[in-house]
């Protein structure tokens, strides 16, 4: 599943998608398919970033094909997750997680689903679409 939400980070992308995060922050995924745990999380996480809608990008990065990334970030734990705003890391989870967890370190850092709704409820409104803008309050 990919939105423009969840990028896949590679040796070509890796660096503009950090600078992304001086706008957005972004969520960098750090996993392996031989890592059943860091597998087995992917469909989650990726659910997560379609839910903040675009408040944080997901960029998920596969440590066997990536292991020259992963290598400079010096990634231990297989998942590991690291949370970037403003082109630094600010926050991050090693070793498998629950999905809460990752909810609630994403909460510390940004708006929650209640304040993203009321933001895109505001900018309906402002566009006189106040059906929809209701809607969000359902």
């Amino acid at each position: 599943m990919h939105s423009e939400f969840i990028v896949e980070m590679n040796q070509q992308n890796f660096q503009k998608i950090l600078e992304g995060s001086m706008n957005t922050p972004v969520v960098v995924y750090f996993w392996a398919p031989m890592s059943q745990e860091s597998a087995d999380l992917v469909p989650q996480i990726q659910q997560l970033a379609q839910q903040y809608a675009g408040a944080f990008t997901l960029a998920l990065l596969n440590c066997e094909q990536e292991q020259q990334i992963a290598g400079q970030f010096g990634i231990q734990a297989l998942p590991t997750i690291a949370l970037f705003s403003q082109g630094q890391a600010i926050d991050g989870l090693g070793g498998p997680q629950p999905i809460q967890a990752i909810e609630a370190m994403l909460q510390k850092h940004l708006p929650s689903q209640d304040e993203l709704n009321l933001q895109k409820a505001l900018s309906l409104m402002s566009e006189q679409q106040y059906t929809e803008a209701l809607v969000l309050f359902g």
